[in-house]
C-alpha cells in the first residue's frame, strides 16, 4: 500500500480520531486518578500503573479502530476499500469514539485500582494502622567473632519485647517469627534478602518490617535496623545504635526500639529498658533463648535444663519462669504440680516491667494454675481481641477449655467444652502450623469426641445429653458419623504433626499409635521403619513390642522388653513417655517380678510425693505402689494366701487416709472396685465383698452389681444371683464388659455362669475376655482367659478347640515366673489327657 493510500485508509477508518480521543480520555483519567487514589489511600505505584496501562492500551485502541466499525447490526470488521478508490464500503454509523475511549480508559483505571487493591491486600492483609503492626526478622551477624551469633535471633526477641511495650502496637512475636522462618526453611539471617523479607512480612499480615545487621566498628558494636513500609516496599528509616564492645549489647536494642517507637508515632514518654523486661544477666538471657528454641522443637529435657540455668543465674527472670511452667506441663510422670505452681508465682512476682501481652500471659497462667479456668479463658480472649493472629493466645484458650472438666455430665455452661477447645487448637495451627504443642491436644480432643459418651461434638458447640437423647435429636447415623469423623480426624492430625515436625519422635509415635488403633498395621510398620532409620532404635523396638502385643504374641513381646531394658537410656525414655504398655507386655508373659521391678523404676523417676493413678486419681506414693501391686497380682492370678488380707488392708488404708463419706474417699473407693473384685476371684473370701459393698454407693459402681450377685450366690440366695445375671450380663449394655473394669466383671460373670452349670455361656464369656478387642493393658486377663476357655471346652467335649486354647496359653506363659508355672504345668497335663503327645 502506498503512503498516500495508507494515510487515506487511516482517515477512512477514523484511526486518527480514535487516537486523539483516546489521548484526551486517558489524560482525564490520570487527573481523576490522582484525586481518587488519594481518597482511597492508595500507594503511589497505583497511579504509575494507570499510566503504564494507558500507554499499553494506546496501540490496542488504534488496532481496534483499524479493524472494526460500529454498524446498525453490531461490531463488524471494516471492509477493505477498492485499491483504485472506486470500491464501495458499508457506510458505518458515526463512531462513538469518545464514549469508546472513555469505556476503555475507565476500564483501565478500574483494572488498575482493582489489581492494586487485590495485590496490596494479598501482600499485607494489614488490619488497622500499618505503622502499628510490625515484624522483626533476624539481624545478620557481620562480626565474624562467633560469640555474638545468638543476637541473630535475639534481635527478634529483644525488639519484639520492647515494641510490645506500646499497648497500641501489634507485634508479631519472635516465637511466631521463628516458626515462619522454619516453614520457609530459613536457617539464618544471611538467607534473607529484601524481597523474601517483604514476603514474610506480608504472610505475617503486618504493615512494618524491621531487619538489619550488627558489626564491629573499632571498639564498638554497631547495630543497624532497617525499617520498611510494606505497602510501598520502601525503606522509611535506618537507625544505628552503638555500644562498647565490652558492654551488654542489649543496650543498643533498647535505644533502637525507642527510635522505632518514635517513627511509629508512639506518644512521648518512658521507653522500655530491655534489661528490666528480661534479665540483667546476659548469660541467663542466652540460656533463655536457647531454651525457647529447644521447646519449639519439643525437646523438653533440653529446654528444662536451659530454663533452669536461666533462673539460677537470675532468680527474678519472669519470662524464664513462665517457660519452665510450660515445660513442666509436658513432663509426664516427671512433672511436679507443686513446682509448676511455684514457677507461676515467681513469674507473677517479677512481672511488673513486662509488656501488656506478656503480663496478660502471666496472669493467664496464674488463673490457670489456681483452677480459675473461666478467668483464664477471659484473659486469653482479651489477648485474641488485641491480636487475632496470636497463636499462643488461641492455644491457651484451648487449654483453658480442655482442662476445665469438658467431659462432666450433666454439664454446666460455666465449664469448658470439647468443641470450643478443638476450635481454639485448630485456629492455633491455622496461624502457625509448626506450633507443635497444639497437635497433641487436637488428637486428645478428637479422641474424646469419638467416644461413646454423653456428648456430641458439633462444629460450633458440644451437645451434652444422654445417648438416647442424642440419637433422638441427631439420629443414630448422624451420631455415628460425627464420632467416626472425629476418630478419622486423629490420624489426619497425626499426619499433619509429622509433616510439621518430621524428626519429632513424639509426633511419629502418635501417628503410629493412631494407625495401629485403626488396624492399619502395614502403614504403622512403615512408620516404625522410619523411626529406626532416623536412629531412634529404642522407640522403634518399643513399637515392635506393641505390634507383638496386638498380635497377642506375648512371648515375643517379653523378649522385646528384655532387649529394650538392656538399653538403660532407651528404657528411661519409654518409662517417661508411656510406661503402661511395658508393664502390660511383661504381665502378658507372666513376668510378674519384672513388672514389679519396672514399677519400682518408674516410681523412682517421679519427683512428687503423690502420683496420679487410674482415672487420674491421686494417691500418696506408697499407697499408689501397693494398689498397683495388688492389681497386678489379681490380674495374673498368682497364688497368694495373703491376697485377701492385703485387699482388706488396702480398704482400711483408704478409710484412714480419707474421711469416709467425703468425695475423696468415695472416688478412691469406687476406683478400687476392679482390684477388689479380681482379688475376690482368687481368694473366694466373702469378707472382701462384704467390706467393699458396705462402703460404696450402689448407683455409682457397676462392679457393685457384680459383687452383690456373687455374694448372693455364696449366701445361697440363688434367685437373686440368677436375676442379677440375667439383667446385668445376659441383657447387658456395651459398657458392662468394656475397658479394664469391664473385663474383670466379665471374668466374674463367667464364674457365676459356671456356678449355674451354663458351661457353654461361660466358655463364650471367656472367649470374649480373651478376644482381640480386649485392651492391650489387660494382657494377663487375656492369657488367663485362654486357660479357662481350654478347661471349659474340655469339659464340653470340644477337644480340638480345647487343645488350641491350652496351646495358646502355654506359648504365652512358657517363660512365666516360677509362681505361675504350676498353672502352666496343669495346662500341659490337660493337653496330654486330650491326646496331645507333644505336651
Amino acid at each position: 500500500m502506498e503512503p498516500r493510500s495508507l494515510f487515506t485508509e487511516l482517515r477512512r477508518r477514523r484511526v486518527f480520531r480514535v487516537a486523539a480521543a483516546y489521548a484526551v480520555v486517558v489524560w482525564l483519567v490520570i487527573q481523576v486518578a490522582q484525586v481518587g487514589f488519594e481518597a482511597f489511600d492508595a500507594p503511589d505505584w497505583g497511579l504509575r500503573l494507570v499510566i503504564i496501562l494507558g500507554l499499553i492500551g494506546f496501540p490496542v485502541a488504534l488496532a481496534l479502530a483499524w479493524a472494526f466499525d460500529i454498524t446498525p447490526t453490531g461490531v463488524e470488521r471494516t471492509n477493505r476499500s477498492d485499491p483504485g478508490g472506486g470500491g464501495t464500503t458499508t457506510k458505518p454509523l458515526r463512531p462513538r469514539t469518545l464514549a469508546a475511549g472513555l469505556v476503555v480508559a475507565a476500564g483501565l483505571a478500574a483494572a488498575a485500582l482493582t489489581f492494586m487493591r487485590v495485590s496490596d491486600g494479598a501482600r499485607t492483609g494489614v488490619q488497622g494502622d500499618p505503622r502499628k503492626s510490625v515484624i522483626v526478622l533476624p539481624f545478620e551477624d557481620l562480626t565474624v567473632q562467633g560469640d555474638l551469633g545468638y543476637l541473630e535471633d535475639g534481635a527478634m526477641n529483644l525488639l519484639g519485647l520492647a515494641l510490645s511495650h506500646w499497648d497500641d502496637m501489634r507485634v508479631f512475636d519472635d516465637e511466631r517469627t521463628e516458626s515462619l522462618l522454619r516453614r520457609r526453611d530459613i536457617g539464618q539471617a544471611s538467607d534473607l534478602d529484601l524481597e523474601l523479607a517483604l514476603e514474610l512480612a506480608a504472610e505475617a499480615g503486618v504493615g512494618t518490617l524491621i531487619f538489619g545487621e550488627y558489626r564491629v566498628e573499632g571498639d564498638s558494636l554497631a547495630v543497624e535496623a532497617k525499617v520498611y513500609d510494606l505497602e510501598s516496599g520502601e525503606r522509611v528509616a535506618t537507625e544505628v545504635a552503638r555500644v562498647a564492645s565490652t558492654d551488654d549489647p542489649r543496650g543498643a536494642f533498647s535505644r533502637l526500639a525507642a527510635a522505632i517507637l518514635d517513627i511509629s508515632g508512639a506518644p512521648p514518654g518512658e521507653r522500655p529498658d530491655l534489661l528490666a523486661q528480661t534479665t540483667r544477666s546476659l548469660d541467663a538471657y542466652r540460656a533463655y533463648l536457647s531454651g525457647t528454641r529447644a521447646l519449639q522443637q519439643f525437646q523438653t529435657d533440653s529446654a528444662r535444663a536451659l530454663f533452669l540455668r536461666a533462673v539460677s543465674l537470675d532468680t527474678t527472670f519472669a519470662l524464664a519462669y513462665l517457660k519452665l511452667r510450660e515445660v513442666d506441663g509436658w513432663a509426664g510422670i516427671e512433672g511436679n504440680p507443686a513446682q509448676s505452681q511455684e514457677y507461676v508465682q515467681k513469674a507473677v512476682a517479677h512481672s511488673e516491667g513486662l509488656p501488656q501481652r506478656y503480663a496478660q500471659l502471666v496472669q493467664f497462667h496464674e488463673a490457670y494454675a489456681a483452677g480459675q479456668f473461666h478467668r483464664a479463658r477471659g484473659l486469653a480472649s482479651e489477648m485474641i481481641e488485641r491480636d487475632s493472629t496470636d497463636a499462643e493466645a488461641w492455644y491457651q484458650l484451648g487449654e483453658a477449655h480442655f482442662h476445665h472438666d469438658p467431659g462432666r455430665y450433666p454439664h454446666p455452661d460455666t465449664l469448658g467444652d470439647y468443641s470450643s477447645a478443638l476450635d481454639a487448637f485448630r485456629r492455633t495451627l491455622a496461624i502457625d502450623s509448626t506450633y507443635v504443642l497444639a497437635y497433641q491436644h487436637v488428637i486428645d480432643v478428637l479422641s474424646n469426641c469419638a467416644a461413646d459418651a454423653p456428648w456430641l461434638c458439633l462444629d460450633d458447640r458440644t451437645v451434652y445429653a444422654r445417648p438416647d437423647s442424642l440419637i433422638a435429636e441427631f439420629g443414630r447415623e448422624g451420631v455415628e458419623a460425627s464420632r467416626g469423623e472425629a476418630a478419622a480426624g486423629r490420624i489426619d492430625a497425626a499426619f499433619a504433626w509429622v509433616t510439621a515436625a518430621p524428626r519429632s519422635v513424639r509426633a511419629r509415635t502418635e501417628l503410629i499409635n493412631r494407625l495401629l488403633d485403626a488396624g492399619r498395621l502395614e502403614e504403622g510398620a512403615n512408620q516404625i521403619g522410619v523411626l529406626r532409620a532416623q536412629g531412634e532404635v529404642a522407640f522403634a523396638t518399643s513399637w515392635d513390642i506393641r505390634l507383638a502385643l496386638l498380635a497377642r504374641d506375648y512371648a515375643a513381646a517379653g523378649r522385646g522388653i528384655d532387649e529394650l531394658l538392656a538399653d538403660a537410656e532407651g528404657a528411661r525414655s519409654m518409662l517417661t513417655t508411656d510406661p503402661g504398655w511395658m508393664i502390660a507386655a511383661l504381665l502378658g508373659g507372666g513376668r510378674l517380678q519384672g513388672s514389679e521391678e519396672l514399677l519400682a523404676d518408674l516410681l523412682g523417676l517421679v519427683s512428687t510425693d503423690e502420683i496420679a493413678g487410674p482415672d487420674n486419681i491421686v494417691y500418696p506414693r506408697a499407697m499408689f505402689q501397693e494398689f498397683q501391686l495388688l492389681s497386678m497380682d489379681a490380674a495374673t492370678g498368682r497364688p497368694d494366701e495373703l491376697i485377701g488380707s492385703r485387699t482388706l488392708a488396702w480398704l482400711d488404708a483408704l478409710d484412714s487416709t480419707y474421711e469416709p463419706g467425703s468425695d475423696a474417699h468415695r472416688t478412691r473407693w469406687i476406683n478400687s472396685g476392679s482390684a477388689v473384685l479380681g482379688a475376690y476371684l482368687l481368694a473366694r473370701d466373702t469378707i472382701i465383698l462384704t467390706r467393699f459393698l458396705g462402703g460404696v454407693e450402689r448407683d455409682a459402681s457397676r462392679s457393685w452389681r457384680t459383687m452383690d450377685a456373687l455374694l448372693a450366690w455364696e449366701r445361697d440366695d440363688i434367685e437373686t444371683a440368677r436375676a442379677a445375671l440375667e439383667e446385668h450380663y445376659v441383657r447387658r449394655d456395651a459398657t458392662e464388659i468394656a475397658g479394664d473394669p469391664g473385663i474383670v466383671r466379665l471374668f466374674a460373670w463367667a464364674r457365676l455362669l459356671e456356678n449355674f452349670g451354663r458351661l457353654e455361656e461361660a466358655a463364650a464369656a471367656y472367649a470374649l475376655a480373651g478376644g482381640e478387642s480386649v485392651p492391650v493393658s489387660l494382657t494377663s486377663y487375656d492369657v488367663r482367659a485362654m486357660y479357662e476357655l481350654g478347661r471349659l471346652l474340655a469339659l464340653l467335649g470340644q477337644r480340638e478347640q480345647a487343645k488350641a486354647a491350652y496351646g495358646r496359653f502355654i506359648e504365652a506363659w512358657s517363660a512365666a515366673d516360677p509362681a505361675l508355672q504350676p498353672l502352666v504345668d496343669d495346662a500341659r497335663a490337660a493337653l496330654r489327657s486330650l491326646g496331645d503327645p507333644t505336651s
